[in-house]
């Protein structure tokens, strides 16, 4: 796969950024006039660690104003081809317009919070609070952590502040989103930990002196693209570049502020509700999403392992999934307001500020405070955010249950519309929303859901199966490479095999197989699973099937598969439940088949 090269006209960038001088001295980038930041800012340049538990440096930023989004100029090219996407020049609809905005001084994590890092919140709430724990391949101390969704990030960032003595940002407002998670909100004035806005982790993403009158370059780095920077499926299906998976987070690109992988690796949640009309409704100063979210999907930056282009990791470049959605491929950092850190500074507060000049091999002074083990997590967390499951009467049980020509009725357009906005909210960076692979076109989210039920109900199999499946081995084809052979399902797949050569149409023995479409995957798979012995195992519970179907325990995979059963239709399917004939939830003519 040949290498984009990225190359700018002279002089293009420096005429640009002399129209944005004057533009700002003119005020038609905004009408602010001085630098939002506080007069105790020369006092907390530094470097601080605030708990001695979790000994996480953070970094300061200093505030200031900034122009977010697209420079004026670029074009938002809505219909181009993804293949055609350049450099990053061009910017999508949700960036534009760009406008002047001003930013407070805060702190922020030198890193995504790494499993290392997770380990004493872990420790702290007695249970293991992401999907990927026992996963040896994620699980390393220098990763960002992952497979958690964005109630657990905002749950630790709670239990950060609760060891500091600060006020927790985040509270629950006692409604429910449409996918059964509680919809939470964060105190405008919150002093205590929380996660950074869009507009925070965009400006902090280049160091002030990266920036000419306001105008940040395309990537932390500069204005060309560095695969070196920056972990991204750059094989496109084969194993390429210097990372598999995820990077040790100190392996990525560290910017003039001190901060480790603003583009790359893992997308990191962010605080605000996205909306794709944000930047036009913002306010100048401090902006943040809409209040009142006309869709609950929280907003995401930076770019991850599973981007496969470098456009996906620019630094303007925004996302987003449902907030109780977990990825393979989406961390976090934590932000603390400069006011905070400066009150714990005059309250003789816990907090150990070091001085910005301070050598970078030093080890970071431990106050002997209580460990952050020691400090429990605050009541709002002290379970796991999950979906609550809807009771079904039996009639809509039994409907889903019912036979080929009753099925194809109950996954009618309601469900078929559901199941689209479910894709929509849950994975917006589906390789296959984005790019044709072999035969097949780019799709929509809902004729994605066409797709997937068209071909279960084709073979009997519960649409909702097969796309658990889908979310367990590749997070819908958001990350992992059989997502680039429409195999997003990882059928008769095994990666040792990759030295071996490519996937193939019709692989020999040894050899992984690849498909033109995702309904020849899909009519594969089903036919596959509908061998006897799967049939049998699906007598009993959940576990018994998974034990026969991956081969080995996998807690993960079975949550992924039974998490979409509540989510879309509110059905209680766990590993456990029913204890017998689980096959009633996956075969949709169990009854002529069991």
């Amino acid at each position: 796969m040949p290498r984009h090269q990225f190359s700018y006209a002279p002089g293009s960038r420096s005429r640009l950024r002399s129209f944005l001088a004057w533009a700002f001295v003119f005020g038609a980038a905004g009408a602010c006039s001085t630098p939002v930041v506080t007069d105790f800012d020369a006092a907390l340049a530094g470097v601080f660690t605030p708990q001695a538990g979790v000994p996480k440096q953070m970094r300061f930023v200093p505030g200031g104003y900034y122009l977010r989004g697209a420079p004026p100029g670029d074009a938002a090219a809505k219909n181009r081809s993804d293949d055609e996407a350049g450099p990053g020049v061009h910017a999508r609809p949700d960036e534009s317009p760009g406008r002047r905005v001003g930013v407070s001084s805060f702190y922020l994590d030198e890193t995504p919070v790494t499993y290392a890092d997770f380990r004493p919140y872990v420790q702290a709430a007695g249970s293991k609070r992401n999907h990927h724990w026992d996963y040896p391949i994620y699980n390393k101390p220098a990763q960002p952590v992952t497979g958690l969704n964005w109630y657990e990030a905002a749950c630790y960032c709670n239990w950060r502040s609760a060891a500091l003595g600060l006020t927790p940002a985040y509270t629950d407002t006692g409604a429910q989103d449409p996918y059964g998670y509680p919809i939470w909100k964060r105190a405008d004035d919150a002093e205590g930990f929380r996660l950074p806005t869009e507009a925070e982790f965009e400006y902090a993403a280049v160091a002030r002196d990266a920036r000419v009158d306001g105008v940040a370059p395309v990537y932390p780095w500069g204005d060309v693209f560095d695969r070196r920077l920056a972990n991204y499926d750059e094989g496109r299906g084969v194993p390429r570049g210097r990372w598999w998976r995820l990077s040790r987070v100190q392996d990525q690109h560290r910017n003039d502020l001190g901060l480790y992988g603003m583009s790359g690796n893992v997308w990191e949640w962010n605080d605000d509700w996205y909306a794709a009309e944000a930047y036009a409704e913002a306010d100048d100063e401090n902006p943040r999403g809409p209040q009142e979210p006309g869709r609950y999907v929280k907003s995401m930056r930076g770019g991850s392992w599973g981007g496969f282009r470098p456009e996906d990791l620019r630094i303007r470049r925004r996302s987003y999934s449902a907030p109780g959605a977990y990825h393979f491929d989406v961390g976090f950092r934590c932000l603390l307001p400069a006011a905070s850190v400066s009150r714990l500074q005059s309250a003789g507060g816990r907090g150990q500020l070091e001085s910005a000049t301070a050598s970078e091999n030093e080890s970071t002074a431990q106050h002997p405070a209580a460990t952050a083990t020691a400090t429990p997590l605050p009541a709002l967390c002290r379970q796991r955010v999950e979906s609550r499951a809807h009771s079904l009467q039996n009639s809509e049980l039994n409907a889903i249950r019912d036979s080929k020509a009753d099925s194809a009725r109950r996954f009618g357009e309601s469900f078929r519309r559901r199941l689209g906005e479910y894709l929509a909210d849950y994975f917006a960076e589906s390789l296959y929303f984005h790019l044709a692979v072999d035969r097949q076109k780019i799709l929509t989210p809902r004729q994605l859901a066409d797709i997937i039920t068209d071909g279960s109900l084709r073979h009997n199999i519960h649409p909702l199966f097969l796309t658990g499946i889908m979310r367990a081995e590749s997070g819908m084809g958001t990350v992992s490479f059989p997502r680039w052979f429409n195999n997003p399902m990882a059928y008769h797949w095994q990666n040792v095999q990759m030295p071996n050569g490519l996937p193939q149409y019709r692989p020999g023995p040894g050899r992984n197989r690849k498909y033109r479409t995702l309904a020849e995957g899909f009519d594969a798979y089903a036919r596959g699973v509908r061998q006897r012995f799967y049939i049998e195992a699906a007598r009993g519970d959940l576990y018994r099937f998974h034990y026969i179907y991956v081969g080995y325990d996998a807690q993960e995979w079975m949550t992924a598969l039974t998490t979409v059963y509540r989510e879309v239709l509110g059905v209680n399917f766990t590993k456990s439940y029913p204890e017998r004939d689980c096959g009633r939830l996956i075969y949709l003519d169990w009854d002529e088949i069991r």
